[in-house]
């Protein structure tokens, strides 16, 4: 999960259209960070999710780090500072993937660790293994585990 840090103060001080200018900026921006296989979406307002299949919780780390730093070095037109973000990363080292609101919800919890603990950092948690439903086959075509792809 990424939070825009401050989003409102950027809406209040600059305007609802520099606002849109940073949203669709870091959209494009991490939408072309991400794999052919990676899911990205907006969950409302200045809040992102992106999945990463088949991605041990280390390289989620760096990935989620490497946005989190590239964003900050984003220039939108119209803002005059950086756009920082606080990431919270959710992994599982099994085969079994948990259903998606136990994902979510472990992320979420993760942001707002980063959120409360100073902003603009990434923060991972570990999922247990137990309460997890197993890997569809890659060859399923329907699956609790599966997300919209962006296209």
């Amino acid at each position: 999960m990424i939070d825009l840090d401050h989003f409102k103060a950027v809406n209040d001080e600059f305007g609802h259209p520099v606002g849109d200018r940073v949203l669709c900026a870091v959209s494009e921006h991490m939408k072309c960070s991400l794999r052919r296989t990676d899911v990205l979406a907006r969950l409302g307002g200045e809040e992102f999710a992106v999945l990463l299949p088949h991605t041990a919780a280390d390289a989620a780390y760096l990935l989620a780090e490497k946005l989190r730093q590239s964003l900050a070095a984003l220039r939108v037109e119209g803002l005059p500072r950086p756009v920082t973000c606080s990431v919270g990363v959710a992994s599982t080292t099994s085969r079994w993937c948990p259903a998606s609101d136990v994902l979510l919800s472990s992320a979420d919890r993760a942001f707002y660790e980063a959120k409360n603990s100073g902003r603009h950092r990434t923060v991972i948690h570990a999922l247990p293994v137990s309460g997890v439903a197993p890997l569809p086959e890659a060859s399923s075509s329907h699956s609790a585990c599966r997300l919209r792809r962006r296209d």
